[in-house]
């Protein structure tokens, strides 16, 4: 029954130091993407549409025609 006992602290253990290794790399990730969005807000121009903008007409012909 000690010998059970042992290995379930063990097994307990080691999934708690997973579980912060884990939990450290979300908040890394996390980061990492707020600072991409940060970017790309400032890549993109405010003024122009967004190519995937649903409200945006994509059926009209290109001024050349």
């Amino acid at each position: 029954m000690e010998q059970r006992l042992l290995e379930l602290e063990k097994r307990i253990s080691y999934l708690e130091k997973y579980m912060d290794e884990l939990n450290s790399v979300i908040i890394e990730q996390q980061s990492q993407l707020d600072r991409c969005r940060k970017a790309l807000l400032h890549l993109q121009p405010n003024d122009q549409e967004s190519p995937i903008d649903p409200s945006s007409s994509h059926d009209e012909k290109p001024p050349h025609y």
